[in-house]
């Protein structure tokens, strides 16, 4: 059975912008005796990282600078749930990783397996905080977590364990990213939240200091992130209870989030807007 994997076509991509001429080549077999499938390829600091597996029912984190002798892997291969969400930040990598001893959480790495580390332990012990949607917007990194004491959270980091925070703001809000994420917009982040006392859901914004309602009873529709930037606004599909899933927009207010158009404004139909 032929070997396919798409590691070569984006490593040359990486490569274009340092060698004129690069000839399309294999950089290394990261798994001998199937695909590896590498993905989630993000350049940091000159070097490019990739989730990869090395055997059925493995992945783990790599790292090259272009050649089979810099290509190395950074952590022990463990199940295909346990290494995820690369972000780069600062020079640095971060992801989500469980090494078998302290549940989901955040990593750090340098490049290096020695650099190759737990970066902060949400939830301690072998308990996971499971964080998803690292983003980077404001020269600050995001991600939501679940912790002991609040569930899931909105958190902000400065690339240092003592700069890592829940964002509290004083409200008893519940933060829940349903299945959108984090998206940037005018440096600051956008998600889907769930109000805990009202269990009304709705579009928030936080600059990493404070969160607020941008619109309440509004989320987007089908879990689809916001979709399109275009002349300083945001255009998605928005889902409420009125117009169903339709065109929304918004400024990042609540004043300036409203709906552009019901296009299929029969009772019961949505138009369902996508592929912005």
């Amino acid at each position: 059975m032929m070997k396919k994997s798409v590691f070569p076509f984006f490593l040359l991509l990486f490569l274009m912008g340092k060698v004129a001429g690069q000839v399309l080549q294999q950089v290394a077999d990261i798994n001998p005796t199937g695909s590896s499938y590498p993905w989630q390829l993000t350049l940091c600091n000159n070097k490019l990282f990739f989730i990869a597996s090395s055997g059925p029912g493995l992945r783990s984190l790599y790292v090259t600078e272009g050649s089979a002798a810099t290509t190395q892997e950074l952590i022990t291969p463990r199940g295909v749930t346990y290494a995820n969400y690369p972000v780069a930040y600062k020079n640095k990598l971060y992801f989500v990783y469980d090494d078998g001893i302290n549940g989901l959480e955040i990593w750090v790495s340098d490049g290096t397996p020695a650099g190759t580390k737990l970066f902060v332990d949400i939830y301690p012990g072998a308990t996971s905080s499971y964080p998803v949607a690292l983003t980077v917007a404001n020269n600050k990194l995001f991600f939501i977590a679940d912790n002991q004491t609040a569930g899931k959270r909105l958190y902000v980091s400065d690339g240092t364990v003592g700069g890592t925070t829940v964002i509290n703001n004083g409200y008893t809000d519940y933060l829940n990213a349903g299945g959108t994420g984090l998206t940037v917009y005018n440096n600051k982040v956008l998600f889907i939240g769930e109000n805990s006392t009202t269990f009304s859901k709705g579009i928030w914004m936080s600059d990493g200091n404070t969160v607020t309602v941008v619109k309440d009873g509004l989320t987007t529709g089908g879990n689809v992130p916001f979709s399109a930037e275009l002349n300083g606004k945001l255009y998605f599909s928005g889902s409420e209870d009125t117009y169903g899933n339709e065109l929304w927009v918004t400024d990042g207010t609540t004043g300036g989030t409203h709906l552009v158009r019901d296009i299929s404004a029969s009772p019961g139909f949505n138009s369902n807007p996508q592929n912005f």
